[in-house]
């Protein structure tokens, strides 16, 4: 597929400019439980580009794809990218669905909701939890699913395979199984960290229901790899980025910080490659700290700067869509006042709006702030809006 955001083929339903009094903003979004999820700031999102005619998105680091829902629900075109194997799952299922086939979708559902259980590679690999009340089994291993789920698993994600007409349809049931798996699980946000005991949730039972999706925007595009070598191909009216984080935590080893690596089960599911695992929380073998390896979380530096720092200068200098809007947590190894200072030297208008999670969202746009006071305080999500030149 092109990376080249195609001429307009047929409007199906209106574009609109963001406007903060429109009643028919759609803020609707649905996912799996993540961390720092983009959901609560989605009207902060709205707020700062509502005054500018924002027809189409770039969303690069795609992850939760909660933003480019946002946007392609409101009837925005999207160009999602991201290297996971996850996001392009997501993207095929809500950007490149066809409303037409929803009774499909649906029958083919309860189609797979109706299926004789047995037990194969992932109760048997992974999450048989049939001992006592914990999820750590005798053999030391960890386990988030209880058996009755883990063997509905083993058939329903065979006979997707068995049964999906097409790559779109695959995405669409994939992503009914990835959300229900998501309800009956005994995880903590992500697959590094198991409940020591069965929650509540795990003793459901599991059931797909088909996502939440709006007739897609029929110029949506789905890329699959590096932003460097795209950026140039890329027409659109706004780049959205969210980086990967690292950690400014000194102490923290860099391969502990690796999205990758933290939600490995999505991607054995979506490829059921049945890979060799390892570990007490049977993570892929393969999913080392090499492969999953972003130049926006690497811990090194580079002159006076550090290498994500660095990189961002670079992304910056590079898009050539008319508005960028960075997602950037204060965590970050990367230095917002070493960002604020790039852009101020290379004379391009920005604003700001910090979101604080801890106590209540709060948010406030400021074109100066106290950096140093806010690097020390709890965690922040703080939007930053580029004017392009």
């Amino acid at each position: 597929m092109s990376y080249v955001v195609q001429e307009k083929k047929k409007i199906i339903k209106p574009l609109f400019k963001f406007d903060i009094t429109h009643k028919v903003v759609n803020f609707k979004t649905e996912w799996i439980k993540y961390m720092w999820s983009k959901k609560e700031i989605l009207p902060h999102i709205r707020d700062m580009i509502k005054d500018l005619n924002i027809k189409s998105v770039f969303d690069w680091f795609a992850w939760t794809t909660r933003v480019w829902q946002f946007f392609n629900n409101n009837w925005i075109q999207v160009i999602s990218n991201d290297l996971n194997i996850r996001s392009e799952i997501f993207g095929k299922a809500f950007l490149l669905n066809d409303e037409k086939k929803r009774e499909t979708y649906i029958k083919k559902i309860n189609h797979l909701n109706s299926l004789e259980w047995y037990k194969w590679y992932y109760t048997t690999v992974y999450w048989w939890v049939d001992y006592d009340w914990s999820s750590v089994q005798p053999d030391g291993k960890k386990r988030l699913r209880q058996m009755h789920n883990t063997m509905k698993l083993d058939a329903i994600r065979d006979e997707i395979d068995k049964i999906a007409e097409d790559e779109i349809e695959k995405s669409v049931l994939l992503a009914s199984l990835i959300f229900a798996l998501d309800k009956v699980d005994s995880s903590l946000w992500h697959f590094s960290s198991y409940l020591r005991e069965r929650s509540s949730r795990s003793y459901k039972n599991l059931r797909l229901e088909l996502p939440y999706f709006v007739d897609s925007v029929e110029w949506n595009d789905i890329i699959t790899g590096d932003v460097f070598g795209a950026l140039s191909k890329i027409n659109a009216d706004l780049a959205y980025y969210d980086p990967p984080y690292g950690s400014n935590n000194d102490q923290m080893p860099s391969s502990r910080v690796r999205y990758g690596q933290y939600y490995h089960i999505w991607e054995t599911i979506i490829r059921h490659d049945k890979p060799e695992v390892i570990w007490a929380i049977n993570k892929r073998a393969d999913a080392t700290v090499e492969k999953t390896y972003s130049i926006f979380e690497d811990y090194n530096k580079k002159w006076d700067y550090y290498v994500p720092e660095l990189a961002i200068f670079d992304l910056i200098k590079k898009t050539k869509t008319k508005y960028i809007l960075f997602s950037y947590n204060t965590n970050w190894r990367a230095s917002i006042k070493n960002i604020i200072q790039f852009l101020e030297d290379n004379k391009y208008k920005y604003e700001l709006r910090n979101i604080w999670y801890k106590k209540n969202v709060m948010a406030w746009m400021k074109r100066t702030y106290d950096w140093d006071n806010l690097w020390n305080k709890d965690n922040h999500e703080i939007l930053l809006l580029i004017y392009n030149h």
